[in-house]
């Protein structure tokens, strides 16, 4: 993925706090992107775009949030809108899993998954894609983990909802036509401690991030 793509962009990254989102920000700001981060915590946010402000001379905007909240996609755009900023390429990050028995876990951390990893992320891409479309360019990224766990086990592999993220980005790729777009799923394979971060997309396979 060329630099060129992102060089003076605003990007929005939700999970930027920390892990792959802080990763994201940080390899972003290289490239010349400014930057929107939103995440729960506004202190480790705050120091992240100090960090990235004086690094790189760029424009960071925070705005803590947390994105499980049903309403707080549509409060963040609004702030963003408010702010008079707009956003050239979205990447949703933000998410969480448990690698436990299905039943050792109750509903309401289930609930609070597909808040997070699925619907706060149908949200954002509703609100921001109309303005790509009226801009005639723009990009949105899934990012997701997969842990791969034996045929037999009965553990719940719950981050295979972030197939359907997939599927959701893979279907409204077909539908948008007339501008110049980008929906694509990213995909975080973990293997141990290893972690290999991989951005796959119709630009072509270059790696934006690798830790």
């Amino acid at each position: 993925m060329s630099s060129k793509i992102f060089k003076g962009a605003t990007v929005l990254v939700t999970g930027a706090s920390s892990g792959i989102g802080e990763a994201f920000a940080h390899n972003l700001a290289k490239r010349g992107a400014n930057l929107i981060l939103t995440a729960r915590s506004q202190d480790k946010l705050a120091k992240i775009a100090d960090e990235l402000r004086g690094s790189y001379r760029i424009s960071v905007h925070v705005f803590p949030v947390d994105l499980i909240l049903p309403d707080a996609p549509t409060q963040l755009f609004e702030r963003i809108k408010a702010s008079e900023l707009s956003v050239d390429v979205l990447i949703n990050n933000a998410g969480f899993g448990k690698w436990a028995h299905f039943l050792g876990e109750n509903l309401d951390t289930y609930e609070q998954m597909l808040s997070l990893n699925i619907n706060a992320l149908v949200r954002l891409t509703y609100l921001c894609v109309p303005d790509m479309l009226a801009r005639g360019q723009g990009r949105c990224d899934q990012c997701g983990v997969y842990r791969r766990f034996p045929a037999n086990s009965i553990h719940c592999r719950i981050f295979g909802i972030q197939v359907i993220c997939a599927e959701f980005y893979g279907g409204a790729r077909r539908r948008i036509s007339g501008a110049r777009h980008s929906l694509s799923s990213v995909v975080s394979w973990l293997y141990g401690h290893q972690l290999q971060f991989d951005s796959k997309c119709e630009h072509g396979g270059d790696t934006l991030c690798h830790t």
